[in-house]
């Protein structure tokens, strides 16, 4: 076993060394796919809005907003009930203003007009930190909660009482470890920190309930501590309500943990109409504690994550699951779906039951969980594999999915897809995979939009490796945004920014900056049709790297972006290896949505041999339309909703793809009944 562990630490860099989905393709030698080249379509246009504004310096240069969903809260216009003007921008965070201080707890904000303040939540004189927060929409006051050394705490900014943001009240502890939960677990050594803070509606009239969740730092960890309370304001008291806390912990969680079976991996989210999840993962399965009556009871689903795959090597039963690594993500509802981004990872069986995995096998992934049919799906994110939405995640030797490898190098060896999707190398994995990789998604449910942000390390890997052409690179990670426009049915391809002045990607809004640890805050705004506002808080090190000596530090800043959503979605590579994506074939479909009906209408240059195909969300084909010799010009084809074989298909998402000669282009459309 040790041989194969040290195989995989120092031989894989080498079996890593193609970036082959660099956006500059022509430079790659490679005998891999040539559709990951020809037809990777753009990803979403990104456009800074807020240009980056420092909000502090910090010694402290380590997961300043925490580990899950980031405190980047927007204010609703108006506050409640006095009608104070709201709309600004809060972020809660960690951070150390001087060498020999504190990690202490502190607030940001931003009004309308551009005016920003920023300092302590309160005075302690203790260690604090992992800070998180969620804003009340009816009085536009944010709550916080975080760790000192013992206990979580919680406070709240009275903002619609002054109008003025900077007005917190004395800290309360919210979990007294392990008075808390030791009537719950039975276990007197729990300590339930890293506290997580979500704001929804109550079934109480006049109230909002408040969700609160801590992971347990014991030995064995980490279960979850679970409790919620509601709030109001009383007008005639001045001052916030909070009903006394509920608790509890999840039967099955707290079993792996105390047993030490499995270390899960989760995020608590709550939606709009009161539903509850925590969802993540074990070892080599997905879970879920689904509550639809406000967090009051749940319901638990698992499922096996064991995607079993062909091996390259005979010796070893390989198969993909997802990464303890992925751990720090933050979950979201859709509207029939529970989404988070987390990556998988790759093991064969024995090594697995030995407790060890290959750090290096590292892939970003996006999980689901769907609401209706009761199980889980995933899609392959920033390296698809031929088939993105069937719910087996890609083979990283094998992407066009033919049980043949994909690429050998000059001595024979099976060539791996480059992955890191994590902004930190330094030669050894574990530290950049588990300590630096974070995933952000948010999203705008009105409008079906979703965004995925992760950092990449793919090119600074390489050039620790000093693969030729990535000299540059080092310390120079990338961040990643994904996005999908329909409510997570698609999804984009990656587009990304960086701070290398000659790189396409390069974004001079960057300039002269180390991004890292970009936070992404949990709604898209709406800005005009097709387009949407994310904010966004990082810190520019000064120093590559975590800064255990604390001499270097950071400073922290804010940024806003906005995202085109009107992008085509990754596609079907379907036996089209020869093919490449034009912008010269017109292709479009009316009424969209439709029932049962629709035009499809195409212009073509010139005669070319035509196909014209439906395909379902999973890449399977649905209907031929066409296929045949077909002049220039215009011409149109109506599809009834049927399959081949003149079964009614059902409602949903569905792809029509034109092929004419070498040339293709994708569109999506929904069937609506």
């Amino acid at each position: 076993m040790k041989y194969i562990l040290i195989f995989f630490l120092i031989y894989f860099p080498f079996l890593f060394s193609q970036d082959i989905v660099s956006s500059d393709c022509n430079a790659i030698e490679t005998s891999l796919p040539s559709y990951i080249c020809k037809q990777r379509l753009p990803g979403p246009e990104l456009e800074f809005v807020d240009p980056p504004d420092s909000i502090m310096f910090t010694y402290y240069d380590y997961m300043p907003g925490g580990y899950k969903r980031s405190s980047v809260l927007k204010q609703a216009e108006i506050s409640s009930p006095y009608n104070n003007p709201a709309g600004g921008i809060y972020i809660l965070f960690m951070a150390q203003e001087s060498i020999q201080g504190l990690r202490d707890v502190y607030y940001y904000y931003l009004s309308p007009e551009g005016v920003d303040f920023n300092g302590l939540i309160s005075y302690n004189g203790v260690r604090r930190g992992f800070i998180n927060g969620a804003l009340d929409p009816e009085t536009c006051n944010p709550f916080a909660a975080w760790h000192d050394s013992d206990n979580c705490m919680m406070s709240y900014d009275i903002f619609n009482v002054i109008g003025e943001s900077g007005y917190w009240v004395d800290d309360f502890i919210v979990i007294d470890n392990p008075e808390t939960s030791e009537p719950l677990t039975g276990h007197d050594n729990d300590r339930f920190i890293w506290p997580q803070l979500r704001i929804g509606p109550s079934p109480l009239a006049d109230y909002r309930r408040i969700h609160l969740y801590a992971e347990n730092a014991n030995e064995y960890f980490s279960n979850i501590l679970y409790g919620y309370a509601d709030i109001r304001y009383q007008e005639n008291y001045g001052s916030m309500e909070i009903t006394p806390w509920t608790f509890q912990t999840f039967p099955e969680l707290d079993y792996w943990a105390y047993n030490e079976i499995k270390i899960p991996r989760s995020d608590l989210t709550v939606s709009d109409d009161g539903q509850i999840a925590l969802v993540g993962f074990a070892r080599d399965s997905l879970f879920v504690y689904h509550s639809t009556d406000y967090g009051a009871s749940f319901d638990f689903t698992i499922e096996n994550a064991h995607w079993n795959v062909w091996s390259p090597f005979p010796e070893w039963d390989m198969f993909i699951y997802p990464s303890h690594d992925g751990g720090h993500f933050n979950a979201v509802f859709g509207e029939s779906r529970i989404f988070f981004l987390s990556a998988t990872g790759m093991n064969d069986e024995e090594t697995f039951n030995e407790g060890l995995y290959f750090p290096a096998l590292f892939y970003p992934k996006l999980f689901y969980y769907d609401l209706d049919q009761e199980d889980f799906g995933i899609v392959d994110i920033q390296i698809p594999g031929r088939f993105p939405y069937d719910d087996n995640p890609m083979i990283p030797y094998d992407l066009n999915e033919n049980g043949i490898e994909d690429s050998l190098d000059s001595d024979g060896n099976i060539v791996f897809v480059n992955s890191w999707p994590t902004l930190y190398f330094n030669g050894y994995y574990q530290e950049g995979s588990f300590h630096y990789s974070k995933f952000q998604m948010a999203k705008n449910d009105e409008y079906g939009w979703l965004v995925g942000l992760f950092q990449d390390g793919r090119k600074l890997k390489n050039a620790y490796f000093e693969v030729p052409g990535y000299e540059d690179w080092a310390q120079t990670p990338e961040i990643v945004v994904v996005a999908s426009n329909d409510g997570g049915q698609t999804w984009s391809y990656a587009s990304y920014l960086n701070a290398k002045s000659d790189d396409e990607n390069y974004y001079q809004e960057l300039e002269g900056m180390l991004p890292c640890y970009v936070y992404l805050g949990a709604e898209i705004e709406y800005l005009e049709e097709d387009m949407g506002l994310v904010r966004l808080f990082f810190l520019d090190d000064f120093e590559y790297g975590q800064d255990y000596s604390l001499f270097f530090g950071g400073v922290l800043y804010y940024a806003s972006m906005k995202i085109d959503f009107n992008f085509e979605p990754m596609g079907y590579e379907v036996g089209i290896e020869d093919k490449i994506i034009s912008s010269d074939l017109k292709l479009s479909n009316f009424p969209n949505p439709f029932n049962p009906y629709t035009l499809i209408t195409y212009q073509l240059k010139k005669s070319a041999n035509v196909k014209l195909n439906i395909y379902n969300i999973k890449g399977q084909l649905v209907r031929a339309l066409v296929n045949e010799r077909q002049s220039a010009g215009r011409h149109e084809i109506f599809w009834d909703g049927k399959d081949q074989h003149g079964n009614e298909v059902s409602s949903g998402v569905y792809l029509y793809r034109l092929e004419a000669d070498k040339r293709y282009t994708i569109k999506k459309m929904m069937l609506v009944k």
